[in-house]
């Protein structure tokens, strides 16, 4: 009787705080966009946001319990930028640190985790482990655009270094512009 209370209980709280979430993003979309009810359809990805910024979000919370002071570095919001692929391919290179790849590693060791978690769920409950094997693709999502990121951003230095280092690159100036520089400068 004690581990059916118990069953209940868990039930009605995840219900309330899955139908607080569900609540929470249908009223948000309502507030900002006319066309809310097609946008919608997006709403079952909410959550694998938010369990892939788990990590980051634990991070956060821990360097400011420990008193770590750590750059703030803008989230990407690449989107915004519309049609200029030039800048957005800028930008998108400059949103990583060196932790971050270990936070990516702990990101995508937390999914396989999860893989782990609803294979053994599956043997025990059943179609229960699809939640879980799903919410995994939020940690593999994230995971994933933060080593993206890394390459990007290692690919653009290496870019940056060889333009500097080819002869091409080096500035032509005409030798007429030297001498009256050298004039005016007299």
């Amino acid at each position: 009787a004690q581990g059916h209370l118990a069953a209940m209980v868990d039930s009605l709280a995840f219900l309330l705080i899955g139908a607080t979430q569900v609540l929470f993003y249908v009223l948000a979309t309502k507030e900002l966009h006319t066309d809310w009810v097609s946008r919608l359809r997006w709403l079952p990805l909410f959550p694998l946001v938010g369990v892939g910024l788990a990590v980051n979000n634990a991070r956060g919370a821990l360097e400011a319990l420990t008193g770590l002071r750590t750059e703030f570095v803008r989230t990407p919001k690449l989107g915004v930028l519309g049609d200029d692929r030039k800048l957005v391919k800028r930008r998108e290179r400059t949103y990583t640190g060196g932790r971050d790849f270990w936070q990516a590693v702990i990101e995508i060791g937390l999914g396989v985790f999860y893989v782990y978690m609803a294979a053994v769920q599956w043997s025990l409950v059943g179609a229960g482990a699809i939640v879980t094997l799903v919410l995994s693709l939020g940690l593999f999502m994230t995971g994933g655009a933060t080593l993206r990121a890394l390459w990007l951003k290692a690919q653009g230095e290496r870019d940056r270094r060889m333009t500097a280092e080819s002869p091409e690159s080096a500035e032509v100036v005409p030798l007429a512009t030297v001498g009256t520089e050298v004039v005016k400068s007299l």
